[in-house]
């Protein structure tokens, strides 16, 4: 996903969140301290931050923090659970029983968009913020499950692209249109959508741990993010984090996180057997953190 970088500094003390069935986590806006979220619905925190577990019906998908201690839990039917203090959020879609909810982004007044399978934009509000109105344009894929990833451009909280599963990049709520140059008809290749420093550009994370950049309206082609993995006809990435404009890591299903424009990064701790990794990768004072399956957290480098 695109989360916004924050400022180097010092590792929080405690880094350490057991948490069996770990599926998503998210950085405090601060950066001192970070969430991890389990299938269950659990939260657990590292660092200082502080949160109860929200009620939850359906598996976890994903994780927003609207003002730290305080967020919401999506989880696959379309519900969202507050926790920390967040207003109640008011879903305009919840599918009961079906597993279709995959991804949430929040705007700047708290509101925010559910991104279904179909690639279907939900707009929600809270008892605080009136829900905003469907964002215009936007893909959508009846019975066919490739939506991917969901981000919003900085600034423009009703504007942002949706990623499909095989590299389309497609614009909704008036965001200009993207050139790219990687996309894989029919192929399922697609990870994540990641918008570079500023939003003008970004990159599209296949499966291999190859990075296709692409362009928002007229603004020049990203320059390549060089040095980072290839596992050619492997599906082993799972997260792509962005340290500054050539500079970041990738992460890898057992654990590795490979530097991307000299960062330094360090390899797998897991050399075999099942996935290791849930794809969750933070920004946290300028380290990467991310989430193992049995819920614990690491860092690098």
């Amino acid at each position: 996903g695109g989360f916004s970088p924050f400022a180097a500094g010092a590792l929080p003390a405690a880094l350490s969140a057991p948490l069996p069935g770990a599926v998503a986590a998210e950085g405090r806006p601060d950066g001192a301290s970070a969430y991890l979220v389990s299938g269950s619905g659990a939260i657990a925190v590292a660092g200082g931050a502080r949160a109860p577990s929200p009620p939850k019906t359906g598996p976890t998908r994903d994780l927003a923090l609207l003002q730290e201690p305080s967020g919401y839990v999506l989880d696959g039917y379309g519900g969202l659970a507050a926790f920390g203090g967040a207003p109640p959020a008011r879903p305009s879609a919840y599918w009961s029983g079906n597993d279709v909810a995959r991804r949430v982004a929040l705007r700047p007044d708290g509101a925010g968009y559910v991104l279904d399978a179909f690639g279907g934009l939900h707009p929600f509000g809270t008892e605080a913020t009136p829900t905003p109105p469907a964002p215009p344009g936007g893909p959508y894929w009846p019975g066919l499950a490739v939506a991917r990833d969901l981000v919003l451009l900085p600034g423009n909280g009703g504007a942002g692209y949706v990623l499909d599963a095989y590299g389309g990049v497609h614009p909704f709520g008036g965001a200009p249109p993207v050139r790219t140059n990687g996309y894989w008809p029919g192929q399922d290749v697609a990870r994540r959508l990641v918008l570079a420093p500023g939003g003008a550009g970004g990159y599209v994370l296949d499966r291999t741990g190859g990075l296709k950049r692409f362009a928002v309206g007229g603004a020049p082609m990203p320059p390549r993010l060089l040095g980072g993995p290839s596992w050619p006809g492997q599906d082993r990435a799972r997260d792509v984090v962005l340290t500054g404009p050539t500079t970041g890591y990738v992460i890898d299903d057992r654990g590795g996180v490979h530097g991307l424009g000299g960062a330094t990064g360090r390899g797998s701790w897991r050399s075999g057997g099942r996935p290791a990794v849930v794809g969750a990768g933070l920004r946290i004072r300028g380290w990467v953190v991310y989430a193992d399956d049995e819920g614990g957290l690491h860092t690098a480098p």
